[in-house]
This record gives C-alpha cells, sequence and structure tokens, in this order.
C-alpha cells in the first residue's frame, strides 16, 4: 500500500515505495517535481519539495494517485491542512537551519582537512626535488604526471569543501536576514495584502459575486461553501502570522534594537540616506519620503516652470538615516519623553573612608547618543560584553547598547570617543 500523506509539519510525502521498485518511473511520469530523500524516515521518501507549511497541491497529489493506479498500485491519500503556529514554524525552521548548518560545516573541515593534508604531502615531494632538475627520464616524467594529478585532485577537494562552507554560511545568513527588522516590516506589510486580498475574496462569494455566479441558482453556487472556507481559514492563518512578526518586532523596539523611521521624523530640506547615498527631502508622505530620481544619484531637474521633471518614492524601511543642518542621524531620534540614561555621582562627605557612589538615573533630556555595536572585539570590551551574566552557556551574539546623554554628560563622552580608536562607537548630536 502507498499513502501519499500532507501536512503542514512534514509537507507532503509518498511512503511505501523505494527509488527503484518500478513506482519511480511512473511517479517521475507525471513531471511534477517530485524528489526521493534517504533523510525521511528509515527507508526514504518521496517528497514535494517547498510544500512544508503550505496547504496541499491537490492538483498534483491527485495527478499522482490517478498515475499509480492505472499502473496497478493501491493507493491512500490522507490531507491534512490544519496550520502550525508561527512561532513554532519559526522554531522548527531555526532548529532545521542550525542543523544544516553543523552538517555542512562538518563536510567543509573534513575536505578541507583531506585535501590541506594531501597539498601538504605534494609540497613535501616537490620540496625533495632539486631546483631545475631536468626530465631525465620516463619514469621520471610520470612520477611528475602522478604528482601534478595528485596536486589536482587535492586542491578540488580543498574547492569542495569551501563549496560546503559556502552552503553553511549562506544558510546561516539566510537565517539571521530573516530577522532583521527591516525585512520583518516588509514581510509585515506583504502578509496584510495578502489579507486584504483573502477578505475581498471571502466578501466577494459571500455577496453572490459580481454577476451573481455565487447565489442561489448561480453558475458556481455549488462551490460558494468551499471557498469561504478556504477563504476563513486563509484569513485567520494570515492573521495569526501577522500578529506574531508585530510581536516579534515590537520586541525589538522594546529593547532599543530597532526603531523605524516614521513621517515625524522628517521635514521637507532633510537629506535621507537612501541605501548609501544621500537624497534631498522633496515631500514627506504617510509611509515613504518623495526623493530627486534615485538614478541621478540625488540630482533634481527641473522644467521651466521650477517643478521637479521625475521624483521617486523611497518607503521608510530603505532609509538608513538623516542629514540637516550638517548633523547626521543613523538611526531615529528618540521619543519625546526620554531622559538620559547616565547615573548621577553621589559625592562623600568623608573621601577617606568612602569614595564616590552613584545614585539614580540622570533626568535631563538627552542632547547626543552613543551607539556602541558589541562584538566582543572592536567595541573594546575584551570579550566581556558576550558572555552571560552567569558565565555559563554559549557566547552572546553581537548585540547593540543605545545610551542617551544629557548636555553634562555629553562633553565627557564625546571627547573620549574622540580619543578612542574603536570603530564600534558612534557619537550622535540630536540637536
Amino acid at each position: 500500500m502507498i499513502s501519499i500523506e500532507h501536512t503542514h509539519a512534514e509537507g507532503t510525502l509518498v511512503h511505501g515505495t523505494t527509488p527503484r521498485d518500478g513506482t519511480n518511473l511512473v511517479i517521475k511520469s507525471t513531471r511534477d517535481g517530485w524528489r526521493f530523500s534517504r533523510n525521511i524516515g528509515t527507508d526514504g521518501a518521496w517528497y514535494l519539495p517547498h510544500s512544508r507549511d503550505r496547504n496541499a497541491d491537490r492538483t498534483r497529489i491527485e495527478r499522482l494517485a490517478e498515475a499509480l493506479h492505472t499502473a496497478g498500485y493501491q493507493v491512500d491519500v490522507s490531507v491534512d491542512d490544519i496550520p502550525r503556529p508561527a512561532a513554532e514554524i519559526e522554531a522548527d525552521r531555526e532548529t532545521r537551519v542550525a542543523g544544516r548548518v553543523q552538517r555542512y560545516t562538518e563536510l567543509a573541515d573534513a575536505h578541507r582537512d583531506s585535501g590541506g593534508a594531501r597539498l601538504d604531502h605534494v609540497r613535501e615531494r616537490r620540496a625533495a626535488i632539486p631546483l631545475g632538475q631536468p626530465v631525465i627520464s620516463d619514469r621520471y616524467a610520470g612520477f611528475l604526471r602522478r604528482l601534478n594529478r595528485a596536486e589536482d585532485s587535492a586542491r578540488a577537494e580543498v574547492a569542495v569543501g569551501d563549496h560546503w562552507q559556502h552552503r553553511a554560511d549562506a544558510a546561516e545568513s539566510t537565517q539571521r536576514y530573516r530577522h532583521n527588522p527591516r525585512v520583518i516590516t516588509r514581510r509585515i506589510e506583504r502578509l496584510e495584502a495578502d489579507l486584504r486580498r483573502w477578505q475581498r475574496a471571502r466578501d466577494t462569494v459571500a455577496s453572490g459575486g459580481r454577476h451573481g455566479e455565487y447565489a442561489d441558482g448561480g453558475r458556481y453556487a455549488e462551490r460558494a461553501p468551499a471557498h469561504l472556507s478556504r477563504a476563513g481559514a486563509e484569513i485567520a492563518r494570515l492573521g495569526e502570522q501577522i500578529t506574531h512578526w508585530r510581536e516579534v518586532l515590537a520586541d525589538m523596539e522594546a529593547t532599543g534594537a530597532h526603531r523605524a523611521w516614521t513621517r515625524d521624523h522628517f521635514r521637507v530640506g532633510d537629506e535621507a540616506r537612501i541605501l548609501r547615498t544621500w537624497y534631498p527631502v522633496v515631500r514627506v508622505n504617510a509611509k515613504s519620503l518623495t526623493v530627486p530620481p534615485l538614478v541621478f544619484g540625488g540630482q533634481r531637474r527641473f522644467n521651466d516652470a521650477g517643478k521637479d521633471v521625475w521624483t521617486d518614492t523611497a518607503p521608510y524601511d530603505r532609509v538608513y538615516g538623516r542629514r540637516r543642518d550638517g548633523k547626521i542621524l543613523h538611526t531615529p531620534p528618540p521619543s519625546d519623553g526620554a531622559t538620559c540614561t547616565r547615573r548621577l555621582f553621589i559625592p562623600s562627605f568623608n573621601a577617606e573612608f568612602a569614595s564616590d557612589t552613584l545614585g539614580s538615573r540622570c533626568a535631563q533630556p538627552p542632547v547626543a547618543r552613543l551607539t556602541i555595536r558589541h562584538d566582543g572585539v572592536t567595541c573594546g570590551s575584551a570579550g566581556v560584553c558576550r558572555v552571560h551574566d552567569d558565565f555559563e552557556g554559549p557566547a552572546l551574539a553581537p548585540w547593540t547598547e543605545i545610551v542617551l546623554l544629557c548636555a553634562d554628560h555629553a562633553a565627557a563622552e564625546q571627547e573620549a570617543v574622540s580619543d578612542d580608536t574603536h570603530s564600534a562607537v558612534t557619537y550622535e548630536e540630536l540637536s
């Protein structure tokens, strides 16, 4: 009995077959992209790529089941389209990516070590050959050919190791980029657009269609319940994903890891850093900035009436800085109620017995901001910034510290930053 199963956790799988029992010819004859993997289950299974956490592709499943029935095989089809929570999906994805990175890294190390050892052996043999030694016999010529082939083979193996290392780096960077706050912002916008599309489709079917095709007695009246059920499920799934990613973005904003640019941070006459170029702001919109043509590098083109011939818009998630009156901010300024984050020194009346101590936080408004990108090296912390409070567990991931400074604390910090050589510390004036 061959079983075709689909779940959101595992995707679409075909169990009960082997790669060379005759069913492979039937499965490949459908030309639907089915692949076989020995890593699924104990005996391996056929699977449909990119089917995990998606609704079943019933067209391809039914086409495969019909082809197997025609070939004389008994087939059982099981479809479960209940989606998983977004948090569970992301946790599972992170686990699978970590396993993939570890596997690729092990393959890269194995090939590099083996190829490197063989290259060292070839270099050792070449070092024993006198400089300028001529080819004095066929036997010696054969030795040189074998040595060259060994070197080529060793270098090819090192190249294979580099290939697997690139695969590991790509998998790790893709997962890291997935949790970039700007990427999350664009993902939320895309999910919201999909949600509105499904809501419009549901409302259209519920109202009977544009021409009454889904109403009672209409051409597609019998399909209306299925369409409404599918639309309701998609709306619930998209709403749950939007809620999850909004919570992730809110956590980043609460910890200070990210703060999005908005229309409140710009005015006409400012300059906005879009990717790596500064553009003058022509107009401030709700979701974007109007700037001169991006292809001209910020140069404005006017007609005879003095109006812009051509302008472009840049969404706020593409903005990486603001320049106003010669002062640059790489991230949005703090909120209106923010105060200095430094603590006040309480002087001691008797310095012989007690030195000055730290008191409460300073309540003065900030005039400058200090951004420290802690990576354990360039920040000047000598790795202490990436150690857990209990000194247990792996090293912390690189993180960013934001320090707001009032006028009294800013003078001392600016002088310290100007004398410091660490590239991970940035001083910015807010006023």
